[in-house]
């Protein structure tokens, strides 16, 4: 378990070795893939092995019973039968199912895909114990699907690898989620600290409202929330949901128009990145010490090769995000949400970012989009069509911010 302290994080401890590639050859990659190959043709092999491994899984740890949602007495046969037993042990299945569709010679992208993986189970509440536990209920499936004639001993070796492997890089990104966490807590912590012993809303910031009125959606400190909410960054989102009939063909049409004139700028990036970060430190002065640089930070000081070199890199990082949530705009704007919820936890996990962040965020990319299109291109209607489109953008962000820090 984890041991934390306001100065000191100590990780807890991976039950696995690191496996060596040289461990993985040809004979292990293919009794893992021709055996997981028997397995998956089993008629609705999802759902009859699913229960199977359910079933051995809280059998020999009634605590992960209890984490996901299944009480604490026996699995009763409408338990098992269940829509939400069968999803999960579906979906744990799939997990390994997608898994062993990346084993080959190149085994990177599998560890790049399990660390994410790993990133992700922290909240289904995963501690690294919980993987022995999770192979245990794995090689007993296993046994029962392929039965004693197929499931010899070299293949259980075989999975033996494979599992301690997968187990390895998953545990390595829950565990690098879990320190992201803590040191962000230091953060907001910290920050917390300074506004509650010498915080006060500088003018820009009082006077946002005003100037952030990013849409008829948008909600400010002088409606809904008061000023003392907005302040301290309470668990509140201060946008409204956009309504996607709001976001017809033609508001998306005058979006991906426009945002191509900006990215046909040579050097686009770098400078709609300074410029949309000039506005924001001078809008919000507390976000940019919130970013950690100097109270004095001048962007025109090229002396401050440090800082400079960061501030064209947050930039660039900010153009960046607005230029892959541009990409996913489309008639399904589903995958989009899902984009946007995970950049808000980002936020929140590095940045330490709060839902007051968003108005003046919001005034400065529309401010860099009327400095590089021109008066001309920027017309109001793509100025309208840009000021529905973030503040979807921005409810998704704050909804996902909002999520990690209720730890969901």
């Amino acid at each position: 378990m984890s041991s934390l302290s306001p100065t000191t994080y100590v990780p807890p401890q991976s039950p696995y070795q690191k496996v060596s590639c040289d461990d993985i050859d040809f004979s292990v990659a293919c009794t893992v893939m021709e055996s997981w190959d028997l397995v998956t043709a089993i008629p609705n092999w999802e759902r009859v092995t699913g229960e199977i491994f359910l079933r051995r899984l809280f059998e020999t740890s009634p605590q992960l019973q209890q984490i996901w949602g299944f009480g604490t007495g026996p699995i009763t046969e409408s338990i098992a039968k269940s829509d939400k037993f069968i999803h999960k042990g579906a979906t744990l299945l799939s997990a390994v199912d997608k898994a062993v569709a990346f084993l080959g010679p190149n085994l990177q992208p599998l560890e790049e895909e399990l660390f994410a993986l790993g990133r992700r189970h922290i909240h289904m509440g995963a501690e690294p114990e919980f993987w022995p536990l999770v192979g245990d209920a794995l090689f007993h499936t296993l046994r029962m699907g392929l039965g004693k004639g197929q499931y010899t001993e070299f293949v259980e070796s075989s999975w033996k690898i494979i599992y301690d492997f997968m187990s390895y890089w998953m545990i390595e990104g829950l565990l690098a989620e879990k320190k992201d966490r803590w040191q962000a807590a230091q953060v907001v912590q910290a920050a917390q600290r300074r506004r509650s012993s010498n915080y006060e809303a500088p003018p820009a910031m009082q006077d946002i409202s005003r100037r952030s009125s990013c849409s008829s959606y948008s909600t400010t400190s002088s409606s809904v929330y008061s000023e003392q909410e907005l302040e301290d960054g309470g668990d509140v989102n201060i946008y409204e949901r956009v309504p996607a009939e709001a976001i017809d063909y033609r508001t998306v049409q005058l979006v991906l128009d426009s945002w191509d004139a900006v990215t046909s700028v040579p050097n686009w990036q770098s400078v709609a990145g300074t410029i949309v970060l000039r506005e924001l430190f001078e809008l919000a002065p507390e976000i940019k010490t919130a970013w950690g640089f100097p109270v004095d930070f001048d962007p025109d000081n090229l002396e401050d090769h440090a800082n400079h070199n960061r501030f064209l890199n947050k930039g660039l990082g900010f153009m960046n995000g607005v230029n892959k949530a541009v990409q996913f705009m489309g008639p399904d704007l589903e995958p989009l949400e899902m984009e946007l919820q995970d950049l808000g936890r980002i936020h929140y996990l590095h940045m330490a970012a709060l839902p007051q962040y968003w108005p003046p965020m919001g005034v400065a990319l529309l401010h860099t989009l009327e400095e590089v299109l021109g008066q001309q291109k920027m017309t109001r209607e793509v100025e309208r069509a840009w000021r529905t489109v973030y503040s979807f953008m921005a409810y998704w962000m704050i909804e996902g911010l909002l999520a990690e820090k209720r730890g969901e």
